[in-house]
């Protein structure tokens, strides 16, 4: 696997000069005048073109390595379903963050709310090094009940809206989502169990049944934890009953992860229409193009107005949304992407910033918000930004590794 190029040093700082200086610039009343036009034809030949070019030429042979990873996961990667819903079940049980939490768990009634709630002893122990040589006392094994893992056998699928906070659909970092802290220590503590009672092989099917469910979420936070579980499951068969064949396997799961991290920027507004075509192709029928597009969605609706008139992403902006209206009929559920899509007609400057309140008084997003001529510059650097990011999973191998829990 040949690691693509990183962008032009000179000519990626070019792209910041060109968003930093002349976007302020834009946003002073006189100035714009005179400036008028903006990102003029001359300024983009010269400073964005050359790291489009780039770019198309790194996002290519990046998606090279994306589809073979995803070929060799659909040896094994499970088929989603959507007879039987889990959210009803573990929303209301689960830990969750985000704006409006607490109101939503103060309707909810006392004998369910927060029953998956770890106490903070368990949440916050230190674990062995390795984690498979951790012991737990009588004492603290005593709150641990796994048999809600063995109900949620009975569910195909996990919708994080379904009796979840209000706040869930809304494209913002503060969305509500579960608190994954407690399911990762919940898998854990039943891998740790069932070898301490001589039935490793259920525990992995709970936990296998877990990530599962994680990866039907459609989120991209929910499938990097699936993916550490199904690491963390491989870890535990080698340690405790090594020989075995067990898959997914280590390297499966980091394939899983470096896949699910990748995967949405080929679906980006800045991607290449091959690139996307291909990604959407390959990925259709798998959780990863359902979690791909709800990303790239959110991505997507936070900076529409910015984007739908520029040149070179507006085509991309609009193809997104159309496969993301379309993802029922491609093997996923799409709801949270749907969702995403329906912020479009809010104004991009309050959900810019309800996405990122450190921003308020940073003035390149205030020219972008007073001088639409700012916009396209701002644009590609928003993308730009983005579409390194797909790189670095590739040529850093190491990144792709379960956190140390």
């Amino acid at each position: 696997m040949a690691p693509p190029r990183r962008l032009g040093t000179k000519r990626f700082m070019a792209l910041v000069a060109l968003v930093v200086v002349v976007g302020p610039v834009l946003a002073i009343g006189s100035c714009a005048l005179v400036v008028g036009t903006g990102l003029t034809e001359s300024t983009r030949d010269r400073f964005v073109e050359p790291v489009l070019v780039d770019l198309d030429d790194d996002t290519i042979a990046t998606e090279a390595d994306f589809s073979a990873d995803v070929e060799s996961l659909l040896e094994w990667l499970p088929t989603l379903g959507a007879r039987a819903d889990a959210g009803p079940y573990l929303n209301p049980r689960l830990a969750w963050q985000g704006v409006r939490v607490a109101e939503w768990r103060d309707g909810l009634p006392p004998n369910v709310a927060d029953r998956l709630t770890l106490p903070e002893a368990l949440l916050a122990r230190p674990l062995g090094t390795p984690w498979t040589t951790t012991q737990l006392s009588a004492e603290e094994r005593e709150p641990l009940d796994f048999g809600w893992m063995e109900a949620v056998h009975a569910f195909d699928h996990w919708e994080l809206s379904s009796d979840g906070p209000p706040s869930l659909r809304v494209p913002t970092n503060d969305r509500a989502l579960p608190d994954l802290q407690h399911v990762t220590r919940w898998s854990l503590y039943r891998l740790l169990e069932g070898q301490r009672v001589g039935d490793l092989p259920a525990a992995l099917r709970d936990v296998h049944q877990l990530a599962r469910l994680l990866l039907s979420t459609e989120d991209e936070l929910c499938a990097l934890v699936a993916a550490n579980l199904y690491e963390y499951a491989a870890q535990a068969a080698e340690t405790w009953a090594p020989g075995t064949a067990i898959r997914p396997s280590i390297e499966d799961a980091r394939r899983l992860r470096r896949a699910a991290r990748a995967g949405p920027g080929f679906l980006l507004p800045s991607a290449p229409g091959v690139v996307f075509g291909d990604a959407v192709r390959v990925a259709q029928g798998t959780p990863l193009l359902c979690l791909g597009a709800t990303k790239s969605s959110a991505l997507a609706v936070q900076v529409y107005d910015i984007l739908e008139d520029t040149p070179d992403l507006g085509p991309g902006l609009r193809r997104l949304r159309e496969v993301s209206a379309g993802l029922d009929t491609m093997g996923c559920r799409g709801v949270l992407a749907r969702a995403f899509w329906d912020e479009v007609d809010r104004d991009w400057v309050e959900t810019w910033r309800n996405m990122n309140p450190d921003l308020d008084d940073n003035e390149l997003f205030v020219a972008a918000s007073l001088v639409p001529t700012a916009r396209p510059a701002l644009a590609y650097f928003v993308y730009v930004i983005s579409l390194e990011k797909t790189f670095v999973f590739y040529e850093e191998p190491e990144r792709n590794h379960a956190p140390e829990p």
